[in-house]
Order: C-alpha cells, then sequence, then structure tokens
C-alpha cells in the first residue's frame, strides 16, 4: 500500500492523537513531543485544509515553545510561512520566512537557512519583486552547493528559472528549468521533476511549441495524480488548458480549465481558482461569447483582489478591457487598461509592455473618432 493510502486509513487515529496531545501538551512532555511531531509531518502538506493545517502548525509552535525547541519553532514557523502564501497571503509568510531563516541560523541549521531564503525568494517573486527573488534564490544555491544538498540546489535553480521566465529571458529560464529535472530525476525528487516539467512546458507556450508544451504539462500531471500532490494537479491541468487553448482546442481548454477551478476550490487554493476562471473567459472571448467572457473575468478580478495578487489583478483587469474594446467601448477599455497597468507597475511584470501597446493603440483609434 502507498504511503498516502496508509495515510488515508489511519487519518482518524493521527486526528486523535493530535487533538490528545494538544489538550495535554502543557501537562505533558511526551504530549509535547507528540504535537510538535505531528504537526510537521510533510504528509499533512498534501492532505489537510489550509485553516487545518494552521491550526495544528501553531499548536506545534506551542508545544516547542514549552521544549525550549528551536529546531521545532523553526519548523512549525517555516511551515506556518508555506501555508500563507499558499492561501495568497504574502506579506504574513514572509515575516513567518524572517522569523524561521532567523531561528535557523541561531541554531546552526544551513539546510534550513537555504530553505528559508528560497521560501522568501518564491514570495517576493509572487508579490512580483522578481529582481529581488532572484538575490534571495542565488544566496540559497550557494548554501546548498556548499552542503551539497543535491534536491535543494535543483529547486533553486527551478526558482532561478522561474523568475528569469516572468523577466522573459525565456532562454536562460529554459536552462536552469532543464537542470532542475536532471536533478530531480538524479535524487528521486517526483515533486520536483514533476513542477520543473510544468515549467519547461510554460515557457514552450511563451515561445509557440505548444505540443511540446502540452506533453510536458501531461506529464506533470500524471505526475502529481501519482503522488498525491493536488495543488500540483490543479496547476496541471490550467497549463494543459492553456496549450490546448493555443492549439485551437477551445472547448477541450475549457473542459480542463473547468477541472482545475473545480479542484482549486475544493482545496481552497485562491490563486488556482484565480487562474481557471481566466482561462474560462479567455476561451469565451475567443469564441466571440463577450458577455460571459465579462463574466468570467470579472470574478477572476475579485479573486485576485481577495488575495492581493498584483499580477492577476492586472491581468484580470486588461482581459476586461479587451471586452470593451471588443465591444466598441474604447474609452472604458482604455480606462481598465490604465487600471492594468498600475497594479502591473507595483510588480516587475514584461506583460506591461503588451498592456502599454494596445493602450497606444485604443488611444489613436479614440482620437480618430
Amino acid at each position: 500500500m502507498g504511503a498516502l493510502p496508509l495515510f488515508d486509513l489511519n487519518w482518524d487515529n493521527i486526528e486523535r492523537g493530535q487533538a490528545w496531545s494538544t489538550a495535554n501538551f502543557v501537562k505533558y512532555e511526551l504530549a509535547a513531543q507528540v504535537c510538535r511531531r505531528i504537526s510537521v509531518l510533510e504528509i499533512l502538506d498534501l492532505r489537510q485544509q489550509f485553516e487545518q493545517r494552521i491550526n495544528w502548525l501553531q499548536s506545534g509552535f506551542e508545544a516547542s515553545e514549552l521544549l525550549a525547541d528551536i529546531q521545532g519553532k523553526a519548523d512549525t514557523t517555516s511551515k506556518l510561512g508555506i501555508v500563507h502564501a499558499k492561501k495568497g497571503a504574502l506579506d504574513t509568510a514572509i515575516s513567518d520566512y524572517e522569523k524561521a531563516l532567523a531561528l535557523y541560523v541561531e541554531s546552526s541549521d544551513k539546510l534550513g537557512e537555504s530553505n528559508q531564503l528560497g521560501n522568501l525568494g518564491m514570495a517576493y517573486a509572487a508579490k512580483g519583486d522578481v529582481k529581488k527573488a532572484i538575490q534571495y534564490y542565488e544566496k540559497a544555491l550557494i548554501i546548498d552547493k556548499e552542503i551539497k544538498d543535491r534536491r535543494g540546489e535543483g529547486a533553486d535553480l527551478g526558482n532561478l528559472g522561474n523568475a528569469h521566465f516572468y523577466l522573459g529571458n525565456y532562454e536562460i529560464a529554459l536552462g536552469y528549468n532543464q537542470e532542475h529535472v536532471k536533478i530531480a530525476r538524479e535524487v528521486g525528487d517526483l515533486q520536483g521533476e514533476g513542477e520543473a516539467l510544468g515549467s519547461i512546458g510554460t515557457i514552450y507556450d511563451a515561445i509557440g511549441e505548444n505540443q511540446k508544451a502540452l506533453e510536458h504539462h501531461q506529464m506533470y500531471h500524471k505526475i502529481a495524480r501519482e503522488i498525491g500532490d493536488r495543488r500540483g494537479e490543479a496547476t496541471a491541468l490550467g497549463n494543459i488548458g492553456v496549450s490546448l487553448e493555443q492549439l485551437g482546442e477551445n472547448d477541450k481548454a475549457f473542459d480542463y480549465y473547468g477541472q482545475q477551478l473545480e479542484l482549486a476550490i475544493q482545496i481552497q487554493d485562491g490563486r488556482r481558482q484565480t487562474s481557471a476562471l481566466g482561462g474560462m473567459g479567455n476561451v469565451y472571448r475567443r469564441k466571440g461569447l463577450i458577455p460571459q467572457a465579462i463574466e468570467k473575468y470579472q470574478m477572476q478580478l475579485n479573486q485576485a483582489r481577495s488575495i492581493g495578487d498584483n499580477r492577476a489583478i492586472g491581468r484580470a483587469l486588461f482581459n476586461l478591457a479587451l471586452c470593451h474594446g471588443l465591444q466598441g467601448d474604447i474609452d472604458g477599455a482604455v480606462s481598465l487598461a490604465g487600471s492594468s497597468l498600475q497594479a502591473l507597475e507595483q510588480i516587475t511584470d514584461p506583460f506591461q509592455g503588451s498592456v502599454r501597446d494596445q493602450l497606444t493603440k485604443w488611444k489613436l483609434e479614440f482620437q480618430d473618432n
């Protein structure tokens, strides 16, 4: 029996153990140790909903404080940051990562230190500060090479690849992610391999090699399902939708976006819900169904605002601008595109160039009329 089915079979016992340890960790050292250990189980990251995950980690942190366990405090704080980042609470995540980093440095834990530098990089990348993210990734890579952590080195290279992708440096990004795949396979890191394959697929989509992109996204989807990574599965479903859309398979693409949205709602993942809604809106717009597209884009915008994702806010506003332009409302299109640009200017996103180009066309058209 695999790890996930075995975990699911014993879930009731795990919950009872956590409830007992949380209720008794002030009285008994053994209960505190159990509470701390349960809270940081890796498999919980794949199975628990956000609020339950946060509650268990906070209990684990409190137990670690009672035990004067610096490692436990660092581990639980780091994992709290990961959950907050997945929820879209990036400033809270950064605060968690900075606290965890200080604890790992205090305990001379180089592996923990490098992991937090990587986490900080990902949080700043999600906020749109990609150049700052690269600085953190490069620091993490230096440490991982120093301590000979090949798995961490692969993750750092993948993160650098994704950062360069957002800066439009596609060849550099492809090289980093191909190296990540190589290292992930070498060390048996299936999750890292899947994520790297997905990133390579996204790069191929960006340069117009959509069939090759589709094949990479399908490999990512297969791995994510195999290891029970539901967030990875949701990402892969959306990526497959993008490739199919670019290949002209609009109905199939819409189906994959719908699957992504359904799964993202189940796992309470606001960022992937935003992506799925945008994809569905794109299909409607391609098919000329503008009112339906506007409805999806407005939902995308609302969701993006709820999680503070400036990149998604900017994309959603521009999507709405395109729809207004197609309806002949150039004044409205210019206004929405201007708002899109304001959101994107808060972050480092090469998509600003596309928005500016379209704004210039609309302004010229508006002046001519």
